[in-house]
């Protein structure tokens, strides 16, 4: 899980011939899923990603030189319309979802370390019924949309305890306003 590029993914893209994959982890309420770009089980930092092959589709990923959030798009097409309802319930906004980037060698073998390219909140997912299957899309937006919101915060007690019910320190602090001190002799 590494940000920056190892040696080995560095000769990878350098070869000859490339065998790119990407890897996702969505954390829902039933818990972390973790899919990748191809066909069957890879595992991977102890984790059993599932192949969603050409049913999964990842947008473009945006890279500025400005402080401002971009956002991805997940989907996965083909779900059976029996199961929608369980996908769509478990699939909850304002949950952890990273993309990583990797590559097979020519042995068909993972090279080690795949690239952090992506990570960011999930958004309210939406669907499109198709009858018996249905496509379903969710919008990660990068971490700096955090940036953005702003943060409204108070002197007062009844906002201290917002953070610690039993926290006290702002009690006084309306009864000092009009208070006069009177400073040296």
């Amino acid at each position: 899980m590494s940000r920056t590029i190892t040696a080995a993914m560095e000769t990878a893209s350098l070869a000859a011939a490339v065998y790119p994959i990407f890897l996702v982890e969505l954390e829902t309420s039933a818990g972390t899923t973790y899919a990748w770009s191809g066909i069957g089980d890879l595992v991977w930092d102890g984790k059993t990603y599932t192949g969603v092959g050409h049913l999964g589709s990842i947008s473009d990923i945006e890279e500025t030189a400005e402080l401002k959030a971009s956002g991805i798009t997940l989907t996965l097409s083909g779900i059976p319309t029996s199961i929608l309802s369980l996908t769509l319930n478990s699939m909850q906004q304002g949950r952890t979802a990273s993309v990583y980037f990797g590559a097979f060698n020519s042995s068909n073998q993972l090279i080690a370390d795949p690239l952090l390219i992506f990570q960011g909140l999930t958004d309210v997912p939406t669907m499109e019924d198709g009858g018996e299957t249905a496509t379903v899309s969710i919008t990660v937006e990068s971490l700096e949309v955090d940036w953005s919101r702003q943060r409204i915060r108070r002197y007062t007690p009844e906002d201290q305890k917002l953070i610690d019910a039993t926290d006290r320190g702002f009690e006084y602090v309306a009864s000092l306003q009009d208070t006069k001190f009177q400073w040296g002799g």
